[in-house]
């Protein structure tokens, strides 16, 4: 008997394509919150310039980290977990990334004094391509988002002006300590560090326009930060919608400091 052709060709068709379609999501699940963005190598010694980076997207990774082969890399296999924040991405040229997104507590001197943060971090073992269960990793890392080392950078930046205060004048004007002392409230480094910086602005004579751009320039990082825990509670992460909430109220009274503060003077 004579099958005809024409429903055969669609049946196969059809077939294809679903094999295709199944094939092409599996492999293409885009990678989500807490892993996507740009993770930074933090500079080693006195060095205050730029480090490496690794940069996730949905799709692919950028890779400019020391010791890896540069450039971008599509993902054909994404087994990250948002939930447990932790998982593996598998690159188009063989290598796998072993992450998981942890808390760490970091220590910076500002003004003088010592302060303790907790901060995001993203763990890297990066493994090459054909690896073995038992072999070890090419290479470790601890990368870091921008905001943990803009607060260094401001530190560096604020507290030797801070110090040369201290040597010039004994007396710190009441609206000062009322703007430092709230943002201290806060323990946000970045929010600490910006504000003694900027105090030590006016006190050198910077203007008001200029002491205002240098306020939205610094707040960037903190409401960065804020986008970035909305978008990883949106996507599994249960703890990120608390620090964001924490984050708000923070700069919500450090916006209200800042503004009775520039009404001083």
């Amino acid at each position: 008997m004579k099958v005809p052709l024409f429903p055969l060709l669609v049946a196969a068709a059809t077939l294809t394509a679903t094999l295709a379609g199944c094939s092409a999501g599996a492999a293409r699940s885009p990678v989500t919150m807490p892993f996507t963005g740009t993770w930074h190598q933090e500079p080693t010694g006195e060095s205050s310039g730029p480090a490496g980076f690794l940069a996730i997207d949905g799709e692919r990774i950028l890779f400019n980290l020391d010791g890896q082969p540069r450039g971008p890399v599509a993902i054909i296999s994404n087994e990250t977990t948002s939930t447990l924040r932790s998982g593996r991405l598998i690159c188009a040229d063989g290598r796998m990334l072993f992450l998981a997104v942890g808390d760490s507590i970091r220590e910076q001197g500002v003004a003088g004094e010592r302060l303790l943060t907790s901060t995001p971090h993203l763990d890297v073992h990066c493994f090459s391509a054909g690896a073995g269960p038992n072999d070890a990793p090419q290479a470790t890392m601890r990368l870091w988002p921008s905001s943990a080392l803009a607060v260094t950078a401001f530190a560096r930046l604020a507290v030797p002006a801070a110090d040369a205060r201290a040597t010039t004048t004994s007396a710190v004007p009441p609206a000062d300590r009322r703007f430092t002392g709230t943002v201290a409230i806060t323990g946000d480094p970045a929010l600490i560090a910006l504000a003694v910086q900027m105090t030590s602005a006016r006190a050198d004579g910077l203007d008001g326009r200029a002491i205002d751009g240098l306020y939205q320039r610094g707040t960037v990082v903190v409401r960065a930060d804020i986008l970035r825990d909305l978008e990883a509670g949106r996507t599994g992460d249960r703890s990120a919608l608390g620090r964001a909430d924490r984050r708000i109220s923070d700069l919500a009274s450090v916006d209200d400091a800042y503004d009775d503060w520039r009404s001083q003077r």
